[in-house]
């Protein structure tokens, strides 16, 4: 049963290249947008906005933007 697994693991890149192939590549480039977004929002939230969170956790000042507006007339 490992051995048959096995197998079919090693022939799946043959077969998502024919599902690929024959839906068109119109599909795969559409994955390379949502890819790009999903890695430009990581990005985002490892190099700005965790970076302006740690320094404010430093300065023990808190973000007013990111707190509740009741929090922020107190």
């Amino acid at each position: 049963m490992t051995w048959l697994v096995r197998c079919v693991i090693c022939c799946a890149p043959i077969g998502i290249f024919g599902l690929v192939a024959s839906t068109g590549f119109g599909a795969l480039w559409q994955y390379a947008h949502l890819l790009a977004l999903l890695l430009g929002c990581m990005a985002l939230m490892a190099l700005v906005v965790n970076p302006m969170l740690v320094y404010s956790k430093i300065r023990r000042t808190p973000i007013r933007w990111c707190l509740p507006a009741c929090t922020r007339a107190a």
